[in-house]
């Protein structure tokens, strides 16, 4: 690596660690950490290895560096892509002037600081990236590991990480030398085969012990749903910021590329491209999405643009100066009141904090010192939220004097949470058994429903940015009313 990319990697480095240690957790990113509390083969929603990650690292370095691994796979993909581009022949890029492109795909660095379950399944990807393209050329039996743990890892991160499989096949088999095409695809097979079958024990055993839950939530709900036209243009909308105008019209070019003789790197990132291309890009039509989940597609397809366009240094410029622009806005967007501002120029209706999702990461922090301030002596207290999102929050903040619970909650998630005695049970019997905080947000608002309890709201925690209110947490203070008997 040259001096001028090992100084871009350290100064965006910074940047990320200083934006995303400056923030509060995401509720998603508080429940993963509650999971990984305990070692465990599974989760209600996902497979293990997000848990695992933020296991190992809270471990090494404390709770504060939930996000790091995050962060390190951003970087990691960054150099990725450089190396996959160098080795395909571009060595322009090895200019100074060249550095910014690692920025422009804003889908890519608006959430790459965020710890979900796609940072394992893109760093496996990363490696896969780069090993099955060298496995076109030459096959090793360490080539063949590094498939078979990378792909299983994959699919230990997230159930879609299957969806590798027929993009590796179909390019050994077509792009392979004539004569090593069946060992090739037959090897290469084998050991995507056998990671399969490790990763996918794993996920077996774990759900078959657990009422099949999260095969349950992946395949029979989550992605049901009735056709709108309107979310798929909203989601179409959102995907021309996330890859940026440039790529975005480059990608409607891909049919031309198929048709068209190409090198064997270009083509290669086609074949990973399509099937997440296929999927994501279907699957608005009749189900709620989430943004990041198409960045599947698009860093293959972000990787081929700048392959093709290199030398071209007009689209270069628009699709940099776009990503940047996308990025400052997002990152400034957390920490001041810029989306209210514009609300205000352009609209005459009361600003609602439920229109800016970057409010959920805020206020969590200060609820420790808040409830202090009230009097309350926290050990002495147990923790409790209406939502998985809440109680994670409020779990994550109040670490240092107890565990909180999600109460009352749907079945299911009793697999993921330890069951303190706050309730007789968290599902079917909310008697309440011990003096309780419980906690909701302006998103969540549904007070308590233990029984036997006497419960009052108390000052909520309010979190302004400027002169616009982005949080409101409620805390209701919960008290139980017992008999002999609901002791026993």
């Amino acid at each position: 690596m040259n001096k001028s990319f090992i100084s871009f990697l350290f100064f965006f480095g910074l940047v990320l660690f200083a934006h995303s240690f400056s923030l509060g957790l995401s509720d998603d990113e508080a429940y993963y950490w509650i999971l990984s509390r305990q070692w465990s083969l599974g989760s209600e929603f996902h497979p293990p290895m997000v848990a695992w990650w933020i296991k190992i690292v809270t471990m090494v370095f404390g709770d504060l560096s939930v996000r790091l691994p995050a962060i390190l796979t951003s970087l990691f993909l960054v150099w990725v892509t450089r190396f996959y581009v160098l080795n395909e022949g571009k060595p322009d890029l090895l200019k100074f002037s060249h550095q910014w492109i690692w920025i422009s795909l804003p889908g890519l660095f608006v959430g790459s600081w965020m710890m979900v379950p796609d940072i394992p399944l893109f760093f496996f990807w990363g490696i896969l990236l780069l090993v099955g393209r060298k496995w076109i050329e030459r096959r090793s039996l360490l080539l063949f590991f590094v498939i078979l743990f990378s792909f299983a890892g994959m699919n230990l991160s997230k159930f879609s990480g299957v969806l590798i499989l027929p993009s590796l096949i179909a390019s050994w088999f077509f792009l392979s030398d004539e004569t090593q095409r069946v060992r090739t695809t037959f090897y290469g097979g084998f050991a995507l085969f056998l990671g399969l079958i490790f990763s996918w024990s794993i996920i077996i055993y774990w759900n078959s012990a657990h009422e099949w839950i999260a095969l349950k939530y992946q395949f029979m709900g989550r992605h049901a749903g009735e056709i709108s036209w309107l979310r798929y243009l909203r989601f179409w909308g959102i995907q021309i910021i996330l890859a940026g105008p440039v790529l975005f019209l480059f990608s409607l070019k891909l049919p031309v590329f198929f048709l068209k003789k190409k090198n064997k790197g270009a083509l290669y990132l086609l074949f990973l491209a399509l099937p997440p291309l296929i999927v994501y890009f279907l699957q608005p039509l009749r189900a709620e999405f989430k943004l990041h989940w198409t960045l599947a597609a698009w860093i293959p397809l972000w990787i081929l643009w700048i392959l093709e366009n290199i030398s071209n240094r007009r689209w270069f410029r628009i699709q940099n100066s776009f990503s940047a622009l996308v990025i400052v806005f997002v990152f400034l967007s957390a920490h001041l009141p810029i989306l209210p501002f514009f609300h205000k120029a352009f609209s005459d209706r009361p600003w609602n904090p439920l229109w800016d999702v970057t409010g959920d990461l805020e206020g969590w922090r200060e609820l420790p010192s808040h409830l202090k301030s009230l009097g309350y002596q926290l050990d002495e207290w147990g923790f409790a939220g209406n939502r998985y999102q809440t109680a994670s929050q409020a779990g994550f903040a109040l670490r240092e004097y107890g565990v909180s619970v999600w109460v009352p909650r749907k079945e299911g998630a009793r697999f993921d949470w330890s069951i303190p005695r706050i309730v007789k049970d968290p599902v079917f019997d909310l008697t309440l058994l011990k003096k309780t905080l419980f906690f909701g947000d302006h998103r969540y608002n549904a007070p308590p429903s233990f029984l036997k309890a006497s419960c009052e709201s108390i000052p909520s925690l309010e979190v302004n940015r400027g002169s616009y209110r982005s949080k409101t947490i409620l805390i209701w203070k919960c008290l139980p009313k017992l008999s002999l008997d609901d002791h026993s």
